[in-house]
């Protein structure tokens, strides 16, 4: 049996179609996971709950009004967290 843990910050750049329609955004990602892992043979079963932030993701919209259409551009934030159940099923050990 083990504990995981982990944590880890990134970042997207811009794409190739937001340099070219608005003003370019760089997603920040930071994820933390923590979980238990049993290992008995045949059978591996692992637990891990994480949490993960993103800030700084591009949305674009069109909106048609009388007055003609127009363009939404803005950014926003998620903040997720959730467990990850896995099982590993191994009958034969080579």
């Amino acid at each position: 049996m083990s504990h995981v843990c982990a944590q880890s910050t990134g970042c997207a750049l811009p794409s190739f179609d937001d340099l070219r329609h608005g003003t370019p955004q760089t997603e920040s990602i930071q994820n933390y996971e923590i979980g238990y892992r049993v290992q008995p043979r045949p059978c591996t079963p692992t637990s891990i709950s994480n949490d993960r932030q993103f800030s700084g993701v591009p949305f674009q919209q069109y909106v048609t009004t009388p007055a003609g259409s127009r363009e939404l551009v803005f950014s926003y934030g998620v903040d997720s967290k959730g467990m990850d159940f896995t099982g590993r099923w191994e009958p034969i050990r080579h």
